[in-house]
């Protein structure tokens, strides 16, 4: 691949899903990835109806689903919970599917890289997951945690991890290496 950057670092320390969209996600310690998302999840399929985020159609209209799995990475989690003055924030708690450690934040890692696991699966970032006060309503809703959701926007701002589809199926298990492979843009001489 020209201009491709390849990096092994980190590993899977968490994988989570859900069979409803806007729940939790509980922990397990395997997905399998297919085209339409994760097998099982509420945010799997090709398809997906437009919201807020596609201010270019009217809201309901099928488009293709550049959301199917959220990622972040441990690390940027830990920050979040430290600047919100809680001891954790589990990855499940805000809807997340797949939590890597190791590798430094997720969230830096620009639009179109590949994220590769040991079972030859891969995800293409489509975005930047930025945080709202969903997400903050869902870490509220633990017992143990009471999060302001604006306080949690605030905190989570850049540090959110990235939404990503499936660009190579296969099983991701927790404990897997992660590859990131970037690239370096052609620019015209």
């Amino acid at each position: 691949m020209p201009g491709a950057r390849r990096r092994t670092e980190g590993r899977v320390s968490g994988l989570y899903r859900s069979t409803k969209k806007g729940t939790q996600k509980e922990s397990v310690t395997s997905l399998q990835l297919s085209f339409d998302g994760v097998l099982g999840d509420g945010h799997a399929g090709r398809t997906r109806p437009s919201d807020v985020r596609e201010p270019a159609f009217k809201r309901g209209t099928p488009i293709v689903n550049l959301r199917q799995l959220s990622i972040v990475s441990h690390e940027e989690m830990q920050d979040v919970a430290t600047r919100l003055g809680i001891p954790t924030i589990d990855p499940g708690w805000i809807a997340a599917n797949i939590s890597i450690e190791g590798a430094g934040p997720v969230t830096q890692l620009p639009r179109g890289t590949i994220i590769r696991f040991a079972s030859g699966a891969s995800c293409y970032i489509t975005e930047l997951n930025t945080p709202c006060t969903f997400a903050g309503r869902l870490m509220n809703a633990k017992a143990d945690v009471a999060c302001d959701p604006i306080k949690f926007v605030k905190a989570a701002r850049g540090r959110r991890g990235v939404m990503a589809m499936v660009y190579s199926e296969g099983e991701v298990a927790v404990g897997d290496a992660v590859e990131w492979i970037s690239f370096k843009p052609e620019l015209p001489s």
